[in-house]
């Protein structure tokens, strides 16, 4: 089973806001397709892009709706098959290793900052691209980056 294109609105012009959404969507869709993905995944993403593709309101309701299902189709595969898109662990995990940081910072070097966020950035960005590695070693990444 394939997972249904997103139905684009006509009269669109390429650099609005809607237009990228119809884009971001439909490159994990296409990304999506390239791996095999159990019938029942693929029956929910389809009825959520089909929802989305029909909304009939403005450009910012239909928009706000493709961010939705973009969001819960990425958390799904997550949740459910583990798949992930490029540099997800290392851009989760760079921003988790600021907030440690800036903890590290304050505990250990009396409210320097400037020593502790540099460390945390560092140490998050590495355990994460390692993750990301990882996940690419095992077939667990698709060949999609989200922003």
């Amino acid at each position: 089973m394939r997972i249904e294109n997103v139905n684009k609105r006509d009269n669109l012009s390429e650099d609005s806001k809607l237009s990228k959404s119809y884009k971001k969507l439909q490159d994990l869709i296409d990304a999506l397709n390239k791996k095999t993905i159990p019938d029942n995944i693929v029956v929910q993403i389809n009825d959520d892009v089909l929802l989305a593709s029909g909304i009939s309101g403005t450009e910012k309701e239909l928009e706000k709706s493709l961010k939705k299902v973009y969001s819960k189709i990425i958390k799904l595969i997550e949740e459910e098959l583990k798949l992930v898109p490029k540099n997800s662990y290392r851009n989760k995990f760079t921003g988790l290793g600021i907030v440690f940081g800036v903890l590290f910072g304050t505990v250990f070097f009396k409210d320097n900052l400037g020593i502790g966020i540099p460390m945390g950035l560092v140490f998050g960005a590495a355990l994460g691209s390692f993750k990301d590695k990882e996940a690419a070693k095992n077939g667990k990444q698709l060949d999609f980056e989200s922003n």
